[in-house]
């Protein structure tokens, strides 16, 4: 309804009908006010046009006011805030003048354009060969068993075939001098020669002999239906006291997964009872391929 102009009014003057409802009737105006347009807790008034006004509704939870495209009215936005519902999350833009979120990425990821994605870019492993944390122990854990037994395990891993892995551990005896054995399992089995026995393993790829305190290094390449089978598939050397003492292959690649790793233990034995077998800081990396 159009705003209608009030008139001054001369003492004396009889207010009829047709005035008053010029004024404040259904048929005038001076009910449009701000209080009467009103509905609802948080509602606006604003100008659609010279002397009138309309109601906007309040807005979302955490939503901006902004002016719209046409640039004759206010308008509710998701703002930042509202966007932003979890840790690690940024603001990115899926067209123009429009925001959206980009969840937090994996530990070590960086941020990659990718035309692709709604908002130009992703989360993905640094390029160049470098060599990426895929999950660790930190504690020790220990053994004094003379039969094969899982040790400790570094589990929630999702590492691709086609990925190298570089595993880097350290292990050392206690309470004697007869030795502790150590090797590597995959998906919750060994992995190595078929010949390997209690005290014996033909791929040893951790021993921290008698009473020493050994850091092993062992490579797996990239694994593959086509490349699996007898041969060096992964390598590793240990060294104690600064020397090295065991440099090792799989003889039996056929025993490495073809299929992701999700988990890798270390497994292994004491040679005597008395020993203990200690499975100290070890960490497991993959390398991406570019």
């Amino acid at each position: 309804m159009a705003w209608t102009d009030g008139a001054d009014q001369t003492t004396g003057t009889v207010i009829t009908a047709t005035i008053w409802n010029n004024y404040l009737g259904t048929a005038g105006s001076i009910q449009k006010t701000a209080p009467a347009v009103v509905t609802t807790a948080g509602d606006i008034v604003y100008a659609t046009a010279d002397n009138a006004i309309a109601r906007l509704g309040i807005g979302s939870a955490r939503q901006t006011l902004q002016t719209n495209a046409a640039a004759n009215a206010p308008e509710w936005v998701a703002s930042p805030q509202s966007l932003l519902d979890a840790k690690g999350e940024i603001l990115g833009a899926s067209a123009a003048n429009t925001l959206g979120a980009l969840a937090a990425g994996t530990n070590d990821y960086v941020l990659t354009a990718d035309s692709s994605e709604t908002l130009g870019v992703k989360w993905a492993a640094a390029g160049g060969g470098a060599w990426t944390l895929e999950g660790s122990i930190t504690s020790e854990q220990t053994t004094t068993s003379t039969s094969d037994t899982v040790i400790a395990t570094i589990s929630s891993l999702n590492i691709p075939a086609g990925k190298p892995i570089m595993i880097i551990g350290q292990t050392r005896n206690s309470g004697g001098t007869a030795t502790g054995t150590f090797f590597l399992g995959m998906n919750g089995s060994a992995i190595g020669n078929s010949s390997n026995t209690n005290t014996s393993y033909a791929s040893t790829l951790f021993s921290s002999g008698n009473n020493g305190v050994s850091l092993s290094v062992v490579y797996l390449g990239m694994r593959g239906s086509d490349y699996v089978g007898t041969g060096i598939n992964a390598m590793g050397w240990t060294m104690r006291d600064g020397t090295v003492v065991n440099l090792t292959n799989i003889t039996n690649g056929a025993a490495l997964p073809t299929a992701a790793i999700t988990s890798i233990d270390v497994r292994g034995n004491t040679s005597n009872a008395a020993v203990t077998a200690i499975v100290g800081p070890t960490y497991v990396y993959s390398m991406a391929i570019s």
